[in-house]
Order: C-alpha cells, then sequence, then structure tokens
C-alpha cells in the first residue's frame, strides 16, 4: 500500500513538473513572435471572443492593449498555480513556498521580456510587474484555500 502511495506521488510530481514545461514552451513561443503577429494574433483572439458574447463586430483595437494586459496576468496565474503545485511537494511552509514562487515566476518574467528584445519586441518592465499581479491574485488564492482547510481542521 506504501508503495502505491509512493508511486502516485511521483506520478503527481512528473505530471505537474510536465505542465511547468509546456506552459514555459507556451510562453516562450508567444514571446518569440514580433509585434505585428503578436498584435494581430491577440486582435483576432479578442474580435473573436466579443462577436460570441455580443454577436457584433467592434473595433478592438483600443481594447487590445488592455485584452493582452489580461492575458499576461492571466497566463502567470497559471503560471504560479503550477508551481505552487510542484513546490508543495518541496516546501511545506506556506509563506516560504510563496516568496520561492513569487522568485521563480519574476525571474521567468524577466527572461521572457528579455527574450522578446532578440524578436523585435521591447523588454517592458511593467509587463513584469503585471504578470506579479497575476502570481500575487495565484498566490493569495492559494493562501485563501490553505486557511479554509485548516479552519475546518
Amino acid at each position: 500500500m506504501k508503495q502505491i502511495f509512493q508511486n502516485t506521488i511521483l506520478v503527481k510530481k512528473i505530471i505537474c513538473i510536465f505542465l511547468i514545461v509546456i506552459w514555459l514552451i507556451v510562453i516562450f513561443l508567444l514571446s518569440s513572435m514580433n509585434s505585428d503577429e503578436s498584435n494581430l494574433k491577440s486582435e483576432m483572439i479578442l474580435s473573436r471572443i466579443i462577436i460570441l458574447f455580443t454577436k457584433q463586430d467592434y473595433d478592438i483595437s483600443s481594447l487590445n492593449n488592455l485584452f493582452r494586459k489580461i492575458l499576461h496576468v492571466g497566463v502567470y496565474f497559471i503560471l504560479t498555480v503550477l508551481i505552487i503545485k510542484i513546490l508543495k511537494f518541496i516546501i511545506i511552509n506556506k509563506i516560504k513556498l510563496s516568496f520561492v514562487t513569487i522568485f521563480l515566476c519574476l525571474i521567468f518574467s524577466l527572461f521572457d521580456e528579455y527574450h522578446q528584445t532578440f524578436v523585435g519586441r521591447n523588454g517592458n518592465l511593467l509587463d513584469v510587474l503585471i504578470d506579479l499581479i497575476g502570481t500575487g491574485l495565484a498566490i493569495i488564492l492559494y493562501l485563501v484555500i490553505e486557511q479554509k482547510k485548516y479552519d475546518k481542521i
């Protein structure tokens, strides 16, 4: 029985690591687009979302920048959740886990913005801060959920 439990934990760790690697590849590929490609792709996605919910076509150029920033938050929210899932196997202290997660997401975000300078885009520290908003939201959610678990005991 103990062996089955250990194998289950190992499988969960492998899946978490695999998902983190896949998500980092997605971030890297999205960052590899030049400015025009990136803007065109986000405008296309935003246009489809607006048509889906409103059944109308709007001029989305004014909304695109806000949409792109919301995507930054969402992408790093997901990355943070995945990192927390793997770090929970290693770090028991929730505060230490939170700081390590913030540090890792900061490093990934800085690398991502630096990488963009090689593909004809500007690395932007504001985007790093926006990425960290996604990280912060995910950590707050994690801490609230953990507190709720603790309160039930």
